[in-house]
């Protein structure tokens, strides 16, 4: 059995799996409502995992790596490898004091521990699986060393996303981070891809994801995965021209990590005017928390589950 887990960050992304020999992934993790521990570490905690096969960045913006600094720290020598966009180097968060620096600083202190970069469309096993790593490559690479000097380092950065594709029991998942439509284009000329499962691009920007490269690359009844703040920071994303396109072109089972933020009910030894406002309060700042669960069973059927806290 494979299991997929989104996490609700507001905008941003955070990813964990466990994969059917019960070794254990995460992928880009942040922190949101002035967390001091990402809701990825306080799962994984919660369900007793000790060790991570991977950790992964897929690339250098702070909605991606923002809480990975804590899951080091809190796993130590107990992470086998930590699979990074290619010229990680280059990046000003790497030269500056920033997460994702410490968060590599404290990794390459462990012993029998290694990093990946994700830089010529390798593969990577899990038991069993094998992960296509189909983005970024060294062109990327060369255009993002040639943009550092001169500021436009900013715009280049979606296109070094790790992207992972990979298959269990006839059913293939498509992780797209914030890949943009060119990268994904060219990537599917020499790798056709046709997900069941698929996390949508750029928190469902419609720049990185026209209909007709959704309709390309997904599947007909597909699950989506949009992890967004639903408009809030970037009013733009989802854009409603995507969720159109997944609900009525793919007939598409959307799930929007939005949709789980949960409103607590107020204190009921609260004087009611003080419940209004406590209510008024809550209601301007929900709780971000909760996950997606997605399950391919041994059999290959998909199910699905939304959990409002973490358990």
């Amino acid at each position: 059995m494979l299991e997929l887990y989104f996490f609700n960050v507001g905008h941003g992304d955070s990813i964990a799996i466990k994969f059917p020999n019960n070794e254990w992934g995460v992928i880009d993790c942040t922190l949101c409502d002035g967390q001091r521990e990402p809701n990825v570490l306080r799962f994984l905690q919660r369900n007793n995992v000790e060790h991570l096969k991977f950790i992964c960045v897929t690339h250098p913006h702070i909605d991606h790596f923002l809480g990975m600094e804590r899951i080091v720290e809190n796993y130590s020598n107990n992470i086998d490898h930590f699979i990074l966009f290619d010229n990680g180097q280059n990046s000003v968060y790497e030269r500056q004091d920033s997460s994702l620096r410490r968060a590599l600083s404290t990794f390459v202190n462990f012993s029998n521990s290694k990093i990946i970069l994700a830089s010529a469309r390798e593969k990577y096993k899990v038991g069993d699986i094998e992960i296509n790593l189909l983005n970024p490559n060294s062109k990327i690479s060369e255009e993002l060393f040639g943009r550092y000097f001169d500021g436009r380092q900013k715009y280049v950065l979606n296109k070094l996303s790790v992207v992972m594709y990979f298959e269990y029991q006839g059913r293939h998942v498509l992780l797209n981070a914030d890949v943009p439509q060119k990268e994904c284009t060219d990537f599917l000329k020499t790798t056709p891809v046709k997900a069941d499962i698929m996390k949508i691009s750029h928190h469902g920007s419609i720049h990185n994801n026209s209909e007709s490269l959704l309709t390309t690359i997904g599947r007909e009844g597909c699950i989506s995965i949009i992890s967004s703040d639903g408009n809030q920071k970037y009013p733009s994303v989802p854009h409603e021209d995507v969720l159109n396109c997944l609900e009525k072109q793919l007939y598409s089972d959307i799930l929007k990590t939005f949709d789980l933020n949960e409103v607590q009910a107020p204190d009921p030894n609260l004087e009611s005017i003080d419940a209004i406002d406590s209510i008024s309060e809550i209601l301007d700042n929900p709780v971000t928390d909760g996950y997606f669960k997605v399950v391919i069973d041994n059999n290959g059927q998909i199910t699905t589950q939304a959990f409002v806290n973490i358990s």
